[in-house]
């Protein structure tokens, strides 16, 4: 009877640990940006803060349009009140005005000569940081 509980124990335990070792190791491998950016892109698109929130790092830093303007740290609950603005400000690069949000939605693919290197990349006015092998939002020009 002792086997027949230890045997049960095994097959009823040993495959979630395994299941859950397996999430783990996943959610810690290294990323390319590219897939980073879709994740992010895609949390972006579905407004989903929870998700976009996971892949951003704190404090998260602003900086007015001049980069003489200070640098402003930011806490989870001030980031979430700044988000909307910080997506629907314009971006500055174009003639015709285009926020954050629609370069977001048309870049689905981050052009090769707009990849700066492997520790950080910028998109418009948000940037990025890969921290050993693994990305997060963590910076905008901001002009709320």
């Amino acid at each position: 009877m002792k086997n027949l509980i230890v045997t049960f124990f095994i097959l009823l335990i040993v495959p979630s640990i395994v299941s859950c070792a397996r999430q783990n190791s996943k959610n810690n491998q290294q990323q390319s940006f590219q897939e980073f950016w879709s994740d992010f892109r895609s949390a972006v698109l579905a407004d989903d803060k929870n998700k976009i929130l996971s892949m951003t790092k704190f404090p998260f830093k602003t900086r007015g349009v001049s980069d003489d303007d200070p640098v402003v740290s930011h806490d989870k609950a001030s980031f979430i009140r700044i988000l909307p603005r910080l997506l629907d400000q314009d971006t500055g690069i174009s003639v015709e005005p285009e926020t954050m949000r629609d370069l977001i939605k048309r870049t689905i693919k981050v052009p090769k000569d707009k990849v700066n290197n492997d520790a950080w990349h910028r998109i418009g006015d948000i940037c990025f940081e890969n921290e050993k092998g693994i990305w997060s939002f963590t910076f905008a020009y901001f002009d709320g």
